[in-house]
């Protein structure tokens, strides 16, 4: 992604043995946008990568269309995503049930998680980095500090 993604609605969807429910990531060498992201009403059963992954780009991720020495003018903007009524209480997930990581520099805000239930066997299941947003009434709990109770 080089341009920009907004504006997108997955509602009402279940999610069997899926490789993952919610996954939005950028690469830090693509600038652009992803903003303005609903899921809501989801159900995830089964075993799955993650629940929600939203990844700033932690590592490399080199549009194939660009030069090699090509940068972008400005890192990617993550923002406004919202995550209302999940019910993953029969999923297992091979990683954190929830993972959000932003760029230094670039975090992503307006992180909204409402309502939503993971199945609480993981001993360690938040894993944030450079976000901020609230949470509430999230399964397991406590989330992780940055994102604040509402």
């Amino acid at each position: 992604m080089s341009g920009g993604v907004e504006n997108v609605l997955v509602e009402n969807v279940r999610f069997t043995l899926a490789n993952g429910a919610a996954h939005i990531k950028t690469g830090v060498t693509r600038g652009g946008y992803v903003k303005n992201v609903v899921f809501r009403d989801i159900v995830v059963d089964g075993l799955v990568d993650n629940g929600i992954q939203v990844d700033g780009g932690s590592r490399e991720s080199r549009n194939p269309s660009c030069p090699a020495h090509w940068k972008p003018p400005a890192l990617s903007v993550m923002s406004n995503y919202s995550f209302i009524n999940w019910d993953g209480s029969h999923m297992r997930s091979k990683g954190a049930p929830y993972s959000f990581r932003g760029q230094s520099g670039a975090p992503i805000t307006g992180i909204v998680v409402q309502n939503v239930r993971f199945n609480a066997g993981r001993s360690a299941p938040w894993s944030c980095e450079n976000v901020e947003g609230v949470a509430t009434n999230a399964t397991p709990g406590p989330p992780c500090p940055e994102l604040t109770p509402a």
